[in-house]
């Protein structure tokens, strides 16, 4: 039985998201920001949808909503809401990691230092500015290649691996763009007020197998959801295409990769609730790229969801109300997920989009297509852009080979023409 109001902080909140909340509470709230690009949820009794317009309000609106329908667990279900959601669990009293912590997962360079105080390997990160007189600085302290990016940056956006003093002339002019008020980005919040400063994060670039690990964190405990390896990768931009599982590595790699994402979300100061890491594993070990605190992105929960039987943001409500794990004790083998993405690397707006039928009708082990374009969208790639997914997919079946090549597959079928 269903009972108690999860309140979240989300600007659309999709359909899987909510049922997988409202089977664990009997009432959503859904907390969005005013500027924000909101869509309306579904009109059920059981789903409210408020507007705030600061964080004050926010906070205001938590207690009054609290003081008439008791709210229950505030999960973190996106990464724009991390900080207002800490924010909220303080201040009615909630489980919760605490502000400083949510400040420390999504300022990547107060991450990189969390990291190098409690000895989490991570590559050695500084701060510089998107100047051209930070050339000479920035190549006095790194051997190329290294990765420039900066410390706000989501979906990969700004992300780039410069190998020359041209490309990082190239990459520095780009950040400069970010910091400027452009109709084209629509992340352009997460850079605004340190437009002034053009801060820019730049990192040794670690290079190997790279995985995503979503795991639940308790004050004493955790538990892994699900670990994926991701499509390779070698730059200049990263640009998300699949995440598989199993990974090809070995069960000690694997272990010793979780062991390093459990310590890297210790090390931000997580207490209680979800996390989703990002690494690589190099010759030298695991090294940590990013550490989130919150559910995994995009497809993520679909293909836990799959493999375990369990839902991320399900489990995240539940541990958040009665302090409990879901019951996995181990991941399952013989069984393969694919998850991912059709994307388009040409700035423009689309034409034509075609050959849906084609994979709906041919391609085995399709559990999911969806389009997420149309013709008229406008795209724009990385390292500006952050929108360039035209599809998304999950396979399902016995062995990843098959599920890699029927991904290829999709990717032929789908044309996108651009103007």
């Amino acid at each position: 039985m269903t009972v108690g109001t999860a309140l979240i902080v989300h600007p659309a909140p999709d359909e899987t998201m909510l049922r997988a909340l409202l089977s664990e509470c009997a009432n959503v709230v859904v907390m969005s920001a005013s500027n924000g690009t909101s869509k309306p949820t579904d009109r059920q009794a059981s789903i409210t949808r408020h507007v705030f317009t600061s964080q004050q309000h926010l906070v205001a609106s938590a207690h009054e909503i609290n003081r008439t329908s008791r709210i229950s667990a505030i999960p973190t279900v996106w990464e724009g809401g991390v900080e207002a959601t800490a924010a909220l669990s303080a201040a009615l009293g909630l489980p919760g990691n605490s502000i400083a912590a949510a400040r420390a997962a999504r300022d990547k360079h107060e991450a990189a230092l969390c990291f190098e105080r409690h000895g989490v390997p991570h590559p050695r990160t500084m701060v510089a500015s998107a100047t051209t007189e930070e050339c000479s600085r920035i190549e006095s302290e790194f051997t190329y290649p290294f990765i420039v990016k900066s410390p706000w940056s989501t979906n990969s956006q700004s992300v780039t691996l410069v190998r020359t003093r041209e490309e990082l002339n190239g990459a520095l002019a780009m950040l400069k763009r970010l910091y400027s008020p452009n109709r084209d980005n629509r992340l352009f919040g997460l850079y605004a007020q340190r437009a002034a400063q053009q801060p820019v994060l730049v990192q040794e670039y670690a290079d190997g197998i790279e995985l995503n690990i979503d795991l639940l964190i308790a004050p004493d405990a955790h538990r892994l959801l699900g670990i994926f390896e991701k499509y390779p990768m070698h730059g200049p931009t990263f640009e998300e295409v699949q995440s598989v599982y199993p990974p090809r590595i070995r069960a000690s790699e694997m272990e010793e990769c979780v062991q390093a994402a459990v310590g890297a979300v210790r090390a931000l100061g997580a207490t209680i609730g979800a996390a989703h890491v990002e690494l690589r594993l190099t010759k030298g070990g695991p090294v940590i790229i990013e550490a989130a605190l919150r559910p995994g992105g995009f497809l993520t929960p679909l293909a836990i969801n799959h493999l375990t039987g369990v839902h991320p943001v399900s489990a995240l409500a539940r541990l958040l109300m009665t302090g409990e794990f879901p019951d996995i004790e181990s991941l399952p083998a013989g069984v393969s997920c694919l998850y991912g993405a059709v994307n388009c690397g040409i700035e423009g707006r689309i034409k034509s989009i075609s050959g849906e039928r084609a994979v709906r009708n041919s391609v085995p082990g399709l559990s999911m297509f969806k389009l997420l374009k149309q013709p008229g969208d406008r795209l724009v790639p990385l390292p500006l852009g952050s929108d360039y997914h035209i599809a998304s997919f999950m396979l399902v079946g016995s062995r990843r080979e098959t599920l890699e090549t029927a991904a290829q597959d999709i990717r032929r079928r789908v044309r996108v023409d651009v103007e």
